[in-house]
């Protein structure tokens, strides 16, 4: 996975070492992965110095491969294109946080297959295009973030049946009409 993220002199990638004593690498010593069971489920990659951090490229489809992944952080980075679509196999996901990068493209209906999670944020990218109806099966969100992106058209009514609904900012958008209401 490493070599899928081109990195400028990162010293946070350098913990990700696969030349040690054994045949396969201890990921769970790695800079931002937690393990559970010897499977990754936690992948933080949001910067602590904004110096330490500049992660460019895709988001590679073959993160749907981290199938017990619950956290995703890759914040703050330079990733660029589209959101794979695969990353709605994730279904053990319960945050997903890509806001601060260049992606752009439509936010993927896959996403709506993500029915753990609690926490989304995909703010401050290019994103176009319409809010996705399946949102409405993401019944255990409480954060939705979708500001400060290209967004247009009017926001599902399927949103009104998100009941755990904390907190929402879908400002510096395109969207048009009202808020829905809880059905």
């Amino acid at each position: 996975m490493e070599s899928e993220f081109y990195e400028q002199n990162n010293a946070l990638l350098k913990s990700w070492n696969l030349q040690n004593s054994s045949n396969l690498p201890n990921a769970s010593t790695w800079f931002g992965v937690t393990c559970v069971n010897s499977s990754v489920n936690k992948l933080n990659l949001e910067y602590v110095e904004p110096s330490m951090n500049n992660l460019s490229g895709n988001i590679t489809p073959q993160i749907s491969e981290l199938s017990k992944l619950i956290y995703l952080d890759l914040s703050s980075n330079l990733f660029s294109g589209k959101i794979p679509p695969e990353i709605g196999l994730l279904t053990n996901l319960e945050t997903l946080m890509l806001y601060e990068n260049e992606l752009n493209g439509s936010i993927p209906q896959e996403i709506g297959q993500l029915r753990s999670l609690t926490n989304l944020n995909l703010s401050a990218n290019y994103l176009d295009g319409p809010i996705p109806a399946s949102f409405g099966n993401l019944k255990n969100l409480s954060y939705l973030f979708l500001c400060i992106n290209r967004l247009l058209g009017s926001i599902p009514r399927e949103i009104g049946n998100l009941k755990n609904l904390v907190q929402v900012q879908m400002e510096y958008n395109q969207l048009s009409g009202s808020i829905p209401e809880e059905s």
